[in-house]
């Protein structure tokens, strides 16, 4: 009984030393067409630096638009 009572103490304060880190810097890329239209794209944008601040981390976008 003591040694069950042992290994369940020793378990949860394993698990307790558990901790996720993101990274401080993202770096998104987005490829869109030539004929995408800005205001949408803007929306995008937007909504993904406010997750982003969910996270603490800083986000930078680099937007290629292709020319085909």
């Amino acid at each position: 009984m003591k040694k069950s009572i042992l290994f369940g103490f020793v378990a949860v304060l394993m698990t307790a030393c558990v901790s996720v880190r993101f990274p401080e810097k993202i770096n998104i890329d987005i490829h869109v067409p030539a004929d995408v239209d800005l205001a949408k794209l803007e929306v995008i944008v937007d909504t993904l630096r406010a997750q982003s601040k969910k996270v603490n981390a800083t986000v930078e976008f680099k937007i290629n638009a292709d020319k085909n």
